[in-house]
């Protein structure tokens, strides 16, 4: 259904200078029960968690928005890089 960014501000540098952008890919399926909306994404990878706080605050306001929507279930996952008791997953 759509790719959509999780910025970084600023901007993450990767090895060699590289930015690498993050996205989440959104799906949407009609399912018996009514909408379901699946997110998956692959958050950054750095042993700080700075960053993927930032990007788990914009799923967080996705997942917000795919329900404001319509979207009676929402299904996220992906690999979120962090142990459960991390900031990103809390």
């Amino acid at each position: 259904h759509a790719t959509l960014p999780l910025p970084l501000d600023p901007p993450q540098p990767r090895a060699g200078g590289a930015i690498e952008p993050r996205v989440a890919l959104v799906l949407r399926v009609a399912a018996p029960g009514g909408p379901l909306a699946i997110v998956t994404t692959h958050l950054d990878a750095s042993r700080e968690d700075r960053w993927r706080r930032q990007e788990a605050g914009t799923l967080g306001r996705l997942a917000d928005s795919l329900r404001r929507a319509g979207d009676r279930a929402l299904l996220l996952g992906g690999d979120l890089n962090a142990e459960p008791a991390r900031a990103p997953i809390d």
